[in-house]
């Protein structure tokens, strides 16, 4: 489940991204040159010969793109959306397994019980037949009947 938030996380990045590359976008640049001469250090800053300043702003706009910046943020967000959606699928396989499973586990238990149940029969049944047996009531079939049902349980 990590690996998918992971997976979701990074394409809300992306669409963060696209939308930040595809919107209006501006520099701001300032620069100051200062040239001096003098055969001493503290002479170059007494004689200036040209004193320069600039500043620079650029900004960019997207006048006509056909449409591509538009289709990049819808490609972004649908991407988005499906892993959002993967994820989703993914917890909800989660759960069933987890309901599958339980309903399993009880199933094997109510199994476990009714051999349980099947195994103190036959012994029971078993003794019985023993004690006939060693009495004469019953025959040795009907004792070897009981063992045998005793050990199919």
């Amino acid at each position: 489940m990590k690996r998918a938030e992971i997976f979701e996380e990074i394409r809300a990045l992306e669409l963060e991204d696209t939308r930040r590359r595809t919107g209006i976008n501006a520099t701001f640049g300032a620069n100051v040159s200062m040239r001096g001469h003098g055969s001493e250090i503290g002479d170059v800053s007494d004689n200036f010969e040209r004193n320069q300043w600039g500043v620079d702003l650029q900004i960019t706009l997207p006048l006509i793109d056909s449409g591509q910046r538009q289709a990049n943020v819808s490609q972004a967000r649908i991407a988005l959306e499906q892993s959002r959606l993967t994820r989703e699928q993914q917890r909800r396989q989660i759960i069933q397994q987890i309901r599958d499973t339980t309903r399993r586990v009880h199933e094997a238990e109510r199994q476990i019980d009714l051999r349980q149940a099947a195994l103190e029969f036959a012994q029971r049944t078993y003794d019985v037949e023993q004690s006939r047996f060693e009495l004469g009531l019953a025959d040795s079939q009907q004792l070897l009947q009981a063992q045998g049902n005793l050990t199919q349980s």
